[in-house]
C-alpha cells in the first residue's frame, strides 16, 4: 500500500507534502474544532472527515491544498507568482508590508496616475530650444530637477503609500 498522498502534484501548486497532524490542526483552526463545520468546509460527510483524520483514507491533494491555504495563507500554494505574499487577518502580507483591501483596490488608479505624471514629465523636458547661454544653464537645471522628479514618480511604492494613507484618513473621516 503507498503513501496517503500518493497523488500528482499540478506543477503550479506550491502545496508542501501531506501532514496530517498539521492538517488536523488547520482544520481544527478553520472549523473551530466542530466537525460538522469542517466537512461542510470541505464539501464532504462527518464519517469521510473522520477516516481523513484518523488516517484510513487518503486526503485529497486539493483537500490538502484548500487546508493548507486556509491555516497558512501561503498564496504560493495557489501559484508560484505568489510565493512570499499571504493572506493574514484580513490583509494581504509581502514580507513586513501589510495591505488593505482598498489599498489593493487602489493601486491601478495610482499606477494610472503614475504612468501620465511620468509621461507628462519626460514630455516637458524634451521640449527645448536653442537659447542663450543663461537659457540653456536654465534649461539645464530644468532638465536636471525633471529627471529627479521623473525618478521620484517611478518610486511608485513611496507614492503608494502616501495614496494610500490619504485614501484611509478620508475612510476614517467618513466613518
Amino acid at each position: 500500500m503507498g503513501s496517503m498522498m500518493d497523488a500528482v502534484i499540478p506543477p503550479a501548486v506550491q502545496c508542501p507534502p501531506f501532514d496530517l497532524p498539521q492538517f488536523q490542526r488547520w482544520l481544527c483552526q478553520a472549523s473551530g474544532q466542530n466537525c460538522a463545520r469542517a466537512a461542510a468546509l470541505l464539501g464532504v460527510s462527518r464519517s469521510t472527515l473522520r477516516r481523513w483524520l484518523a488516517g484510513h483514507q487518503r486526503v485529497p491533494w486539493s483537500t490538502w491544498c484548500l487546508v493548507y491555504l486556509l491555516g497558512s495563507g501561503d498564496l504560493g500554494a495557489l501559484d508560484r507568482a505568489w510565493c512570499g505574499w499571504s493572506i493574514e487577518d484580513g490583509h494581504l502580507v509581502f514580507g513586513k508590508t501589510l495591505y488593505t483591501p482598498a489599498q489593493i483596490r487602489t493601486y491601478p488608479w495610482f499606477e494610472r496616475q503614475n504612468h501620465n505624471l511620468v509621461a507628462q514629465l519626460r514630455a516637458m523636458e524634451n521640449r527645448t530650444v536653442p537659447l542663450g547661454t543663461e537659457q540653456a544653464r536654465l534649461i539645464q537645471a530644468t532638465r536636471h530637477a525633471l529627471a529627479h522628479l521623473v525618478e521620484q514618480a517611478q518610486n511608485s511604492q513611496a507614492l503608494l503609500a502616501e495614496c494610500l494613507s490619504n485614501d484611509e484618513i478620508y475612510q476614517k473621516k467618513r466613518g
